[in-house]
């Protein structure tokens, strides 16, 4: 019980350091090309309109995340019924006012259903046995596909694909609890404080990533992106040598990159994840997909000798350069879209 409390004070902390204290403002519209879903509700207005629904819209309420899943995003939230929750609270001889009552642990459970990134059914199809990271730091779900139904751990998706204007919507028939891996990674989040600068200052003033920022100044929607207030990031910076490199392997130059509007977009994209991950969280998750900014993409994760690579063999040179809203990892390769690679 001891460890729970502990754990559920590092989420108050989350809570309060990246969205629940102050106001919480309206996001800017993501990049294009990844694509916020075209739904017409956000993800808190979703839960609070679907009856099947309303013991998760009353627990995002009741923790204060109404206000942040209805600004931020991409996510995708696995979101268990009515009846999951009675199911869950008999299980720990709980009454709902009483969960409702505990925001610690509640805020807990919330965060591991939810995970980065726009995420369809599909997606998750294509990498069954795969462990995807949830927003709770260390927290990971096992995904079991087949040609007739997805699941996370032991809960079974009933209903796939419910379109947010900010993400997806799985609904599940249970609830999902986390077990002791997220207690490490979560006890550093106690003393984690964000640094005085954010992303876009912080990129503006290193000698080695001065194609990344002339790369986001050509794509505007990418820059409003990272400059939404209330929100929180890692972002996965390739230092110029990197950039260097891509060119030859798209085939291009810098200067037809930066006026391809469309590609540099879509590029840029895979390099953020719309939650903030410490590189000791990273350390954990070898073999560990995450969502990404761009819609049904996934980044996964080695770990070796106390390195962690990205994609294939993209190391991490630079870790937790650490800004007011979220954190930079700089990196010595561009992350591409194999959609791109493949129409080179």
């Amino acid at each position: 019980m001891r460890k729970l409390i502990q754990l559920a004070m590092a989420l108050v902390v989350i809570a309060t350091a990246f969205t629940l204290s102050g106001t919480v403002h309206a996001q800017s519209t993501p990049p294009a090309t990844q694509a916020a879903t075209s739904g017409a509700l956000s993800i808190t207005a979703l839960a609070a309109s679907t009856p099947d629904l309303s013991t998760l819209a009353a627990a995002l309420k009741a923790i204060g995340f109404d206000n942040y899943f209805d600004k931020n995003g991409p996510y995708t939230v696995l979101a268990p019924t009515n009846a999951a929750f009675a199911a869950a609270l008999k299980a720990l001889n709980l009454t709902a006012d009483k969960l409702l009552a505990d925001k610690q642990t509640l805020t807990r459970i919330l965060l591991y259903h939810v995970l980065p990134g726009s995420l369809q059914a599909a997606a998750f199809s294509k990498n069954s046995g795969s462990k995807v990271a949830t927003l709770l730091w260390g927290g990971t779900l096992t995904i079991t596909a087949d040609a007739k139904s997805v699941k996370f751990n032991k809960a079974t998706v009933t209903t796939a694909d419910v379109e947010a204007s900010n993400g997806i919507v799985h609904v599940i028939d249970q609830v999902l609890v986390p077990g002791d891996e997220t207690v490490a990674p979560f006890a550093d989040f106690i003393t984690f404080k964000p640094g005085s600068k954010d992303l876009l200052t912080i990129a503006g003033g290193a000698d080695n990533l001065k194609t990344l920022v002339a790369a986001v100044g050509a794509a505007p929607s990418v820059g409003s992106y990272l400059s939404t207030k209330g929100a929180s990031f890692t972002v996965f910076a390739p230092n110029d040598a990197a950039f260097t490199a891509a060119f030859t392997a798209l085939k291009t130059t810098p200067d037809a990159f930066l006026k391809d509007t469309a590609t540099l977009t879509t590029v840029l994209a895979l390099h953020v994840i719309p939650w903030p991950y410490t590189s000791k969280v990273l350390a954990g998750y070898d073999g560990v997909l995450t969502g990404t900014v761009l819609t049904d993409t996934f980044l996964r994760y080695k770990v070796a000798g106390g390195k962690i690579s990205i994609g294939g063999g993209i190391n991490i040179v630079t870790a937790d350069v650490l800004a007011s809203n979220g954190i930079v990892h700089i990196i010595d390769d561009v992350l591409i879209p194999p959609s791109l690679t493949a129409a080179k």
